[in-house]
């Protein structure tokens, strides 16, 4: 049986994926492949590496060279729960480019 996990988008991201659907048309196919990635992953962990710093606890999935989106992943009660965050360029993400 396949591993299913729980996406949940916070309001932010929400925001920040209606603008891509708007502005960045070509990001689309790699984004919804990227949320299956990590709905289906038996350990959406190791799918991007973990941050430090500012971003302490949060994960970097690469979509293309500039754009990321940054996630989370609880585990509670036999449960793994993925906490997407933001999906930007990675100026917002990092800071710099």
């Amino acid at each position: 049986m396949k591993s299913v996990n729980r996406l949940f988008m916070s309001p932010h991201f929400k925001d920040l994926l209606k603008k891509k659907k708007k502005n960045q048309k070509y990001l689309l196919d790699r984004i919804e492949s990227a949320l299956n990635d990590l709905r289906e992953s038996p350990m959406p962990e190791s799918l991007g590496p973990l941050k430090s710093g500012p971003l302490k606890g949060t994960r970097a999935y690469k979509l293309n060279d500039s754009s990321r989106i940054l996630y989370s992943v609880e585990r509670r009660n036999g449960e793994c729960i993925v906490n997407l965050l933001r999906i930007c360029d990675h100026k917002n993400v990092y800071g710099r480019d």
